[in-house]
């Protein structure tokens, strides 16, 4: 009985719910224009970065490296 003369009011008066929902956006939009930037994780802030292996200047070493890494492939 309450809520269907609730409906009512609010069917017969939509100047009131198109203000409470104006209201609504307004408040929200003030809430994060303060709240400032939200904190977060920088993906950059550590370096993922592998350092280089150790340089191989020996042809006998070297061919083996790339005959294993050809035979990966293939």
């Amino acid at each position: 009985m309450i809520m269907t003369d609730i409906l009512n009011y609010l069917l017969t008066n939509p100047g009131l719910v198109i203000a409470l929902f104006l209201l609504y956006c307004f408040i929200y939009a003030l809430s994060i224009l303060f709240s400032g930037p939200k904190p977060g994780r920088n993906p950059f802030a550590t370096r993922h970065v592998r350092p280089p292996p150790a340089l191989v200047t020996d042809h006998t070493d070297r061919n083996k490296v790339i005959k294993y890494s050809e035979s990966v492939y293939f």
